[in-house]
């Protein structure tokens, strides 16, 4: 879904959900996870 909109909307914020979902994907948060991100970059 986000990739749709992202293709019919190229945005920074698409961009940065895309990004946060393949590093999920790649690295799966543990299971005692309670759903907060921390950004590590500024």
């Amino acid at each position: 879904m986000i990739e749709q909109l992202h293709a019919n909307n190229p945005s920074q914020l698409y961009r940065f959900y895309l990004d946060r979902i393949e590093s999920y994907r790649i690295t799966p948060p543990p299971d005692d996870w309670n759903g907060v991100f921390t950004i590590q970059l500024k």
